[in-house]
């Protein structure tokens, strides 16, 4: 079932396949072994088990978040409004020094004290928008940001598309069920649709 809801989407982005048309090689190269990485990683399957009742939508973007970390290589890691403890299990497999910190509530004081954030996953849920306020302002070069749920509706189709705009977010990569942010301020702000 879920190869048949996701085929429409795979299809209306067909011409995005594994980075073509992308000029810059840091691009290139992130959307080829990160994002779209299809060799498996040492942890899959242990984490497979654990988490035995996963959706196949949540277990595979859990694995590209378990590759994500395991790129950014991030101290800290911020995980906002998370529905269960699996993404926090698959981004701290990527990276095995990494602390996660779990937010559930914009008004958290735990939002405060962490400083800069390297690495963010971030539902749109809840008060999203006055938290993205907020975490924007703590990401540095090199932070990574992954937000979760960009075509759920219209509002959250307008959210992304404000992140897209923003001149702090210079690379965003849109992967219909999630988009992720780099920000860097050497690099010329660029969108870049993947078949994820």
């Amino acid at each position: 079932m879920y190869s048949l809801r996701r085929l429409p989407v795979w299809l209306s982005r067909i011409r995005y396949c594994r980075g073509f048309g992308v000029n810059s090689p840091w691009t290139y190269s992130f959307i080829r072994n990160v994002i779209n990485e299809r060799r498996p990683y040492y942890s899959y399957e242990k984490l497979a088990i654990r988490h035995p009742d996963a959706r196949k939508r949540t277990r595979r973007l859990c694995e590209l978040y378990l590759r994500i970390s395991n790129y950014c290589q991030a101290t800290v890691a911020v995980d906002f409004m998370p529905e269960s403890d699996i993404y926090q299990d698959y981004m701290e497999a990527g990276c095995r020094t990494m602390k996660t910190i779990r937010i559930t509530d914009c008004d958290s004081e735990a939002i405060d004290n962490i400083g800069e954030i390297e690495l963010l996953r971030m539902s749109i849920r809840g008060d999203y928008s006055r938290f993205w306020q907020k975490a924007v302002t703590m990401a540095r070069d090199g932070s990574i940001f992954i937000i979760e749920g960009i075509k759920r509706n219209d509002e959250t189709r307008q959210f992304w598309r404000q992140i897209v705009a923003d001149k702090r977010c210079a690379i965003t990569f849109d992967l219909y069920y999630c988009g992720i942010v780099y920000f860097d301020s050497k690099r010329y702000k660029q969108n870049y649709i993947v078949n994820f």
